[in-house]
């Protein structure tokens, strides 16, 4: 299933450039899932609120925190 995810424009160039390549949610929906794609877009005031990369999740792991119940990070 194709999943669309907000991103602030800072972290959507270091995507792109690959220096970023783990996401972290607090929550996420059922629709994530390995072999997903997700497409990103730049949200926030400087964000032109289009899709500007996409990637396939490779793995999604339950990480206790904390802070919250649980993080989860999508590795893509």
């Amino acid at each position: 299933m194709d999943i669309l995810m907000s991103v602030r424009k800072h972290w959507i160039d270091l995507i792109k450039s690959g220096e970023k390549t783990l996401e972290f949610r607090t929550r996420i929906g059922k629709e994530y899932k390995v072999g997903s794609i997700v497409y990103m877009y730049e949200s926030g005031k400087d964000g032109a609120k289009k899709i500007t990369c996409s990637a396939k999740i490779k793995s999604i792991t339950q990480i206790k925190h904390q802070k919250c119940d649980t993080v989860l990070f999508v590795d893509y």
